[in-house]
C-alpha cells in the first residue's frame, strides 16, 4: 500500500514537472518571439531612420558624454564605433560660421523642458557639406534635475537645396517681373491684390506697400468712379470666363496724363478647382494708338496739305451721296485745277509749288462751312463738297454758283511765296447731286468732265456739268477704244493734197491721214486726232505716218513721179519722245532715201516748250537733210526771237488768214506782214486753204507763189496724184495762155 502511495506521489510530482517545464518551454518560447518581434520593431526603426537619414543620440549631463549612434558616424562618413567621437570633435566637424550658435543651443536647451530644434551645417570626413537639423529635449528625473539630454540629428541637405533652389527662382522671377515692361498683380476673387511688379507701381505712382495694403478699387483711383466701376466689370467678367479675358481701359498715370492699357486677365483656381483669383497683365498701348491713329491719318490725308485725299474723299461722297437720295436734298461737287501750274514748277521750283498748293488747300478749307469737305485729290486738284444747299435743282444750282464763285475768287487772290507775289487762276467744274441714273462715283467723274470744259472754254471759268458733256466723254472713250482698233487692223490710210508753185507747178504733197470705219465709213483728222493726242495713241500712230507717206513717195518715184518734198505733220508728244530722232533716221536709212525729201511741220507750242531740246533734234535731222516748217503760221504764240533761234526752212500761212484776206483788211495786213517777215528772214513761204482765184491772186500780187488748197485739189487718194500731176499746168502759165 505504502508503494503504491509512493509511486503514485511520484507520478504526480513527475507530472507536475512535466507540466512546468511545458509551460516553462513555453514562456521561454513566448520571450524568444517577444525578442524577435522587438529585435524587428528595432530593425524596422533602424530602417526608417536611414530612410529618413535621422540618427538618435544622448547626452549624459553628469558625465558629460554623448553617445552617439552607429547613424551618426555614417552620416559623417564615418565607420561606426572607430574612434570616441566626443562633443568636442563633433562641434569641430560643424561649420565655423555656426559653432557658436551650435554651443549656445546646446545650453539654452538646459534651460526649457519643451524639445528644441536647430539647423546648422557640418562637414562630413570627404569635406562634404551638409545640413542638419537637430531636434533635442532634456530628460529630467523625479525632483526635476536634468540627467540627460535625449535628441536625433536629421540630414535635411537635399531639402536645403530645394529651399535654395525655390528661393533663386523665387528671386529670378521677381527681377523678371519688375524689369517686366508691363503690369503685372495678383489679386484674390474679392479684388484685394496678393502681389504688384515694379512697372505697375511706377506707372501708377504708388509704392507696392501702398497697393497691397488697400482693399478696394476706389483706394486706388480715388474720385475716378470711371476707372473704378471699369475695373469691377473687368473683374467680374474674367472670374466668370475660361481662359483670359481681354479688354481695354484709359487710366490716369502718375506723369498726369491719360494712358491706354490693353488689360488681360486669366482667372485662377486653387487644387480644389476652386476659384481663388486673378492674374492680371496691363501694357501701356499710348504709344501704338497714336501710331495707329497717325496711319489712319495718312491713309486719309494728303501728306503735303493734310487735307482729305482722294480715298477719304469717295468714302463721305459716297455716304453723303446715299444720305442726300434718302432726305431728297440736293449737294454739289467742285472740282478745281490750277492753270498753267506745271509752269510754277518747272520755273520756281517744287518747293515753291508746294508751299502754293498747302496755301491753295488752306484758303479752301477755310471759306467752307463746317459740315462740307475738301481734298486734294493729287497734283493741283482739289474738291469740295457742300451739302443741304437745296430741295430745289434750281436753288441748288444758283447756290452752288454762288459758292464757286466765291471759292474761285478765294484762289485768284496772289500768294506770297518767299517775299515774292504769284497770281494763278483756278479752272471749275461743278455737278450737282443726286441726278437720276447717277452712282456717288458718276459725281466727281462729271464734276471733273467739267472742269476739263471750263479749261476748254478760255480757263479761269466755272462750269456745270450737263449730261450731254457726259455723253461726249463716253463718245471720246468709244473712238479711243476703235481708234487702237483701227491701228492694228489697217483701217488708217493717207491721202495726199498738192502744194502748187505759181511757176512750177505741183512740187510736193502733203500727208494727211483718214480712218476709213467699217461703221461710220470716212472720219476726218478733226473727229479722232485730239482724242489720239490725250492718249499715247499719237506715238504709233504718227510713226505709221512717217513709214506709209515715205514708202509712197519712194513708190511715186519709182513709177517717175518727182516731187520736191512729202510733208508730215509731227505731233509735240511724237517730237518730243527721247526716240524720235533716231527713229526719223532709222526710216530714212532702211528706205534708202535722202532726207531733204521730208519736210517735218511743226506747230508753234513746240517751238516754245523745251527750246534748247527743240534746237538739238532739228539740227540733228537737219544734218540728213530734212527740212522744217512751221504749221499754222500766226495762231500761236510766235515771235521773231524763236524765228530768228531756231533753223527752219518754211512758214505755213494759216488758212484762217487766207480765208478772208478779201474782204477782212485786218486779216489782209497780218497776211502781207508774214509775207514780208519771211523774206527778210529768207524762209521759204506756202499759203494753205486757198480756196478762190481771187485769194490767190492777192497772195500772188504781195510776194506768196506757193500754195495748197481746195481751190487747186482736195486731198486726194495716192492712185490718184500721178494723174493729178501730169494733168496740172502752172498758175503763171495758165495766166499767159488766157492773155
Amino acid at each position: 500500500m505504502f508503494a503504491v502511495m509512493i509511486t503514485a506521489i511520484c507520478l504526480t510530482v513527475v507530472a507536475i514537472l512535466l507540466i512546468y517545464l511545458r509551460s516553462l518551454k513555453q514562456r521561454i518560447r513566448e520571450g524568444e518571439l517577444q525578442r524577435a518581434a522587438q529585435n524587428e520593431k528595432i530593425r524596422l526603426m533602424q530602417q526608417s531612420q536611414r530612410i529618413a537619414k535621422t540618427a538618435p543620440w544622448v547626452w549624459h549631463i553628469e558625465r558629460d558624454v554623448i553617445e552617439w549612434s552607429d547613424e551618426v558616424f555614417e552620416m559623417l562618413d564615418y565607420e561606426p564605433g572607430s574612434f570616441n567621437l566626443d562633443r568636442s570633435f563633433y562641434i569641430s566637424c560643424v561649420h565655423p560660421d555656426d559653432r557658436e550658435t551650435v554651443e549656445n543651443a546646446m545650453a539654452r536647451v538646459l534651460s526649457r523642458d519643451a524639445a528644441a530644434s536647430l539647423e546648422h551645417r557640418i562637414f562630413t570626413r570627404t569635406g562634404e557639406l551638409l545640413w542638419i537639423e537637430q531636434r533635442a529635449e532634456v530628460v529630467r528625473n523625479s525632483v526635476g534635475k536634468a540627467q540627460y539630454v535625449a535628441g536625433v540629428c536629421q540630414d535635411i541637405t537635399a531639402r536645403k537645396l530645394s529651399e535654395r533652389d525655390l528661393l533663386e527662382k523665387r528671386h529670378t522671377l521677381r527681377l523678371i517681373l519688375d524689369n517686366a515692361p508691363i503690369g503685372i498683380w495678383l489679386q484674390d476673387r474679392q479684388g484685394k491684390l496678393l502681389f504688384v511688379n515694379k512697372a505697375f507701381c511706377q506707372a501708377l505712382g504708388m509704392p507696392e506697400g501702398r497697393f497691397l495694403s488697400v482693399s478696394h478699387y476706389a483706394e486706388i483711383y480715388p474720385g475716378d468712379e470711371a476707372s473704378v466701376m471699369s475695373c469691377i466689370a473687368s473683374d467680374e467678367a474674367a472670374l466668370a470666363k475660361d481662359g483670359p479675358h481681354r479688354s481695354y481701359e484709359r487710366l490716369k498715370f502718375a506723369d498726369g496724363k491719360m494712358h491706354d492699357l490693353e488689360i488681360i486677365k486669366v482667372r485662377l483656381s486653387n487644387s480644389d478647382g476652386a476659384v481663388s483669383g486673378l492674374i492680371g497683365l496691363s501694357t501701356d498701348i499710348t504709344q501704338r494708338k497714336i501710331a495707329e491713329e497717325n496711319l489712319l491719318h495718312l491713309a486719309h490725308h494728303d501728306g503735303l496739305t493734310g487735307l482729305a485725299n482722294r480715298n477719304y474723299f469717295v468714302d463721305q461722297l459716297r455716304k453723303t451721296f446715299a444720305a442726300a437720295r434718302r432726305q431728297k436734298s440736293y449737294g454739289a461737287i467742285f472740282f478745281f485745277d490750277c492753270d498753267h501750274f506745271k509752269s510754277i514748277n518747272d520755273t520756281l521750283g517744287h518747293q515753291t509749288g508746294d508751299d502754293i498748293l498747302k496755301e491753295m488747300g488752306e484758303r479752301l478749307a477755310k471759306n467752307i462751312r463746317q459740315e462740307d469737305e475738301v481734298a486734294r485729290l493729287g497734283g493741283d486738284e482739289f474738291v469740295v463738297m457742300a451739302v443741304n444747299i437745296g430741295d430745289d435743282p434750281r436753288v441748288a444750282a444758283e447756290r452752288a454758283q454762288s459758292i464757286a464763285e466765291k471759292l474761285k475768287d478765294v484762289l485768284l487772290q496772289p500768294y506770297e511765296i518767299s517775299g515774292q507775289l504769284h497770281h494763278l487762276t483756278p479752272s471749275v467744274g461743278v455737278s450737282l447731286f443726286p441726278q437720276e441714273e447717277q452712282s456717288a462715283d458718276d459725281v466727281l467723274k462729271h464734276a471733273d468732265t467739267a472742269m476739263y470744259r471750263a479749261k476748254d472754254a478760255g480757263r479761269n471759268t466755272i462750269r456745270f456739268f450737263m449730261p450731254s458733256m457726259q455723253e461726249e466723254v463716253e463718245q471720246r472713250l468709244r473712238t479711243q477704244t476703235e481708234l487702237r482698233r483701227a491701228l492694228d487692223h489697217g483701217e488708217l490710210e493717207l491721202h495726199y493734197q498738192p502744194q502748187i508753185n505759181a511757176t512750177t507747178g505741183v512740187t510736193g504733197v502733203e500727208a494727211l491721214i483718214r480712218w476709213n470705219h467699217p461703221e461710220r465709213g470716212m472720219v476726218f483728222p478733226g473727229d479722232f486726232i485730239e482724242i489720239a493726242e490725250e492718249s499715247a495713241l499719237i506715238i504709233p500712230m504718227g510713226e505709221w505716218v512717217l513709214r506709209s507717206g515715205l514708202a509712197q513717195l519712194k513708190q511715186w518715184q519709182a513709177e517717175g513721179l518727182c516731187l520736191e518734198t512729202l510733208a508730215i505733220n509731227v505731233s509735240p508728244k511724237q517730237f518730243h519722245q527721247d526716240s524720235f530722232v533716231e527713229y526719223v533716221k532709222g526710216l530714212l536709212n532702211e528706205m534708202q532715201m535722202s532726207g531733204d525729201a521730208l519736210e517735218l511741220e511743226l506747230t508753234e507750242n513746240i517751238l516754245l516748250d523745251q527750246t534748247a531740246e527743240t534746237v538739238s533734234k532739228i539740227e540733228a535731222l537737219k544734218e540728213v537733210g530734212v527740212l522744217f516748217s512751221i504749221d499754222d503760221f500766226g495762231t500761236g504764240y510766235s515771235s521773231m526771237a524763236y524765228l530768228k533761234k531756231l533753223p527752219l526752212d518754211r512758214l505755213k500761212i494759216d488758212k484762217s488768214f487766207v480765208s478772208d484776206i478779201t474782204t477782212d483788211i485786218n486779216d489782209a495786213h497780218i497776211v502781207k506782214t508774214i509775207i514780208g517777215m519771211s523774206h527778210n528772214l529768207g524762209l521759204a513761204l506756202i499759203a494753205e486753204g486757198v480756196e478762190s482765184k481771187e485769194e490767190m491772186d492777192f497772195l500772188l500780187e504781195n510776194g506768196c507763189d506757193n500754195y495748197q488748197g481746195y481751190y487747186f485739189s482736195r486731198p486726194i487718194a495716192a492712185n490718184k496724184i500721178i494723174d493729178f500731176c501730169n494733168g496740172y499746168k502752172p498758175v503763171l502759165s495758165q495766166k499767159k495762155a488766157l492773155a
